[in-house]
């Protein structure tokens, strides 16, 4: 696909991403992706569906932001905006009404973002995805 393909995605990814961190609990229990806990003790014991919607979502908006990026400063730029995102989301979860930041999420999504931006510094692997 050609790198405009991605710019022209790219904000759509974002907005699905903050969309959808911000769903309602109900829609969230309904899709299998919340998480509730009974009591702080058991705050490591996060569903695998769970962290696996967060990598997939945050390595997908990751990997469309690197593969729109020009240059390896864009490329970085994309992923810490990722990584800031995940912050972000997270601190407006807590003020609206959640438990409080889930660190494992932001964890979770920093560790997808860097793990696509390392398989992406490959040019080889770029070039199977970008047409320039």
């Amino acid at each position: 696909m050609q790198r405009s393909f991605y710019r022209l995605i790219a904000p759509y990814c974002l907005l699905v991403l903050i969309l959808g961190s911000f769903l309602p609990y109900s829609m969230k229990r309904d899709l299998g992706t919340s998480v509730v806990f009974p009591s702080s003790q058991h705050q490591e014991q996060v569903p695998l569906r769970h962290r696996l919607v967060h990598y997939l979502s945050f390595g997908i908006t990751a990997a469309v932001l690197i593969l729109a990026a020009r240059n390896r400063t864009h490329r970085i730029l994309g992923v810490m905006t990722v990584i800031v995102l995940s912050f972000a989301i997270e601190y407006g979860q807590s003020l609206v009404g959640r438990v409080g930041v889930e660190w494992w999420d932001v964890r979770d999504d920093t560790a997808a973002a860097c793990a696509v931006f390392v398989v992406l510094l490959s040019p080889a692997v770029r070039q199977l995805l970008v047409k320039e």
